[in-house]
């Protein structure tokens, strides 16, 4: 999959949902012999543990090798998020980030679209993120069109007190 991503010309590789150290390893390899940058994200439960049951720290450390661009965690509840950055910005200096959920998985019919985070809710917690030293978020299963509304408008409003700078059209890099 990532000689077929890199021959289609991207531009950056984002191995994402990673359950296991294991697999993120095998996938981040592959990644890495395109010689392009690549992130990895790990799914953890609310314990900071990927699903695997094996630490963040872990597999911050057997993916060091390999050089990644940025660590992060993904596809997991909304206030569980602040304590994996947390425990990633203890491990690592390399950029991290997150994307969370929005709702939660149905075992029988698919995605529970809840109000449990609002928008509002939502750029609320991104906000704590990008305090601790996120510097790549986003909306994973469930956030909307209005999450990402507000999720642009707080990366804006911290760009302006933080060392981002705007890029182009609501695109950040460190200064």
């Amino acid at each position: 999959m990532a000689r077929y991503l890199a021959a289609a010309g991207v531009d950056l590789i984002l191995v994402e949902t990673m359950n296991t150290i294991r697999e993120a390893v095998a996938a981040a390899s592959a990644a890495q012999r395109t010689g392009l940058p690549f992130m990895v994200s790990f799914v953890c439960g609310n314990n900071q543990r990927l699903l695997s049951g094996e630490t963040l720290a872990e597999a911050v450390a057997a993916l060091a090798p390999l050089d990644p661009l940025g660590l992060l965690v993904n596809c997991m509840s909304t206030p569980a998020v602040l304590s994996a950055l947390q425990e990633l910005r203890a491990v690592t200096d390399r950029p991290i980030g997150a994307y969370a959920n929005v709702g939660h998985a149905q075992s029988d019919w698919g995605w529970d679209f809840t109000e449990d985070i609002s928008a509002e809710a939502y750029g609320r917690h991104v906000r704590s993120w990008l305090a601790i030293g996120a510097q790549i978020v986003g909306g994973c299963c469930g956030t909307t069109p209005a999450h990402i509304a507000i999720l642009a408008d707080v990366i804006y409003d911290h760009a302006e007190v933080s060392n981002y700078r705007p890029v182009r059209n609501r695109e950040f890099v460190l200064a």
